[in-house]
């Protein structure tokens, strides 16, 4: 019989009850046992949800998994609750999945005397918080002497299509210029960055929402946003394109520059994307040092 202690809890897989440890059994359905299995087979870990679908239905059924899985999941918190196990148990880390927190044990049949500790066990503390004491003065030591990684991780800067002004230009406008602007970025070779395209972005997204996402699912640390604005100037048809780069999450300014022009309403796309790229190459060490 399969037995597992965990967090003054103990679980039979046997017959998939739970119980607080000398209390009543709680017997779980078959899905919520195979979910609960799951979580004790890989403590401490991430499981995503596909992972926890295909443990929980296998990888052939064909059922609704995330409103499934959602429900199984809100079940099993339930189900430890009522045994008194605390809620910080089961963890859900976003947009990664779940991590079951518990320390793992064999369990022992009911009625069964703990094991007797033998000489070595007892002195295991002992020599436990000795080498932890070691430890502990080599990482003071290294943290004091080490050289500065530097910074962890690349930013992210994300190009997302212009916001078409005034008269409507050529189709897709808007687009082609952000595409273009983010060719001549990758050309320029700006240091030490991470560039994103619209492709990532999705280009029906509104400015808000395209905001939003790039900062939470992108993990973009900047976006290039602009306006495109054609139109007409005291009679002389013009345009004028205005672009921004923005920090997020707070949206401060880093960078602007326009670029316009009076002879007419066709806007040499490569000319205006090269000229922003530029400008921004050149105050691309001063961004990257704030």
């Amino acid at each position: 019989m399969a037995i597992t202690e965990f967090e003054g809890l103990r679980y039979d897989s046997a017959d998939g009850t739970l119980r607080a440890v000398g209390g009543e059994p709680l017997t779980l359905r078959p899905q919520l046992a195979r979910l609960l299995e799951t979580f004790l087979d890989r403590p401490g870990e991430v499981l995503d949800r596909p992972t926890l679908c295909a443990a929980v239905w296998g990888e052939d059924r064909v059922v609704d998994f995330e409103a499934g899985l959602a429900a199984l999941i809100k079940e099993l918190r339930q189900a430890l609750r009522s045994l008194g196990a605390s809620d910080e148990l089961l963890e859900t880390v976003p947009r990664r999945g779940y991590r079951f927190h518990a320390s793992i044990e064999p369990g022992r049949a009911a009625g069964d005397a703990p094991p007797a500790r033998d000489p070595v066990a007892r002195r295991l503390p002992t020599v436990i918080a000795i080498f932890t004491g070691l430890w502990l003065v080599t990482v003071v030591l290294w943290s004091a002497f080490a050289p500065d990684p530097g910074p962890e991780s690349s930013p992210r800067l994300a190009v997302v299509p212009f916001e078409l002004l005034g008269d409507v230009g050529p189709d897709n406008l808007d687009l082609v210029l952000a595409d273009t602007l983010l060719a001549a970025l990758w050309q320029a070779e700006l240091d030490g960055v991470v560039l994103l395209g619209r492709t990532s972005i999705g280009a029906d997204l509104s400015g808000r929402a395209r905001a939003g996402f790039v900062a939470r699912e992108l993990d973009a640390s900047l976006i290039l946003e602009g306006s495109l604005i054609v139109g007409t100037n005291s009679g002389e048809a013009g345009w004028r394109v205005e672009a921004r780069l923005l920090r997020l999450p707070r949206g401060e300014v880093a960078w602007t520059a326009t670029v316009d022009g009076r002879t007419g309403p066709a806007i040499p796309v490569g000319e205006v994307a090269a000229a922003l790229a530029d400008d921004l190459a050149r105050h691309w060490p001063g961004i990257l040092a704030r």
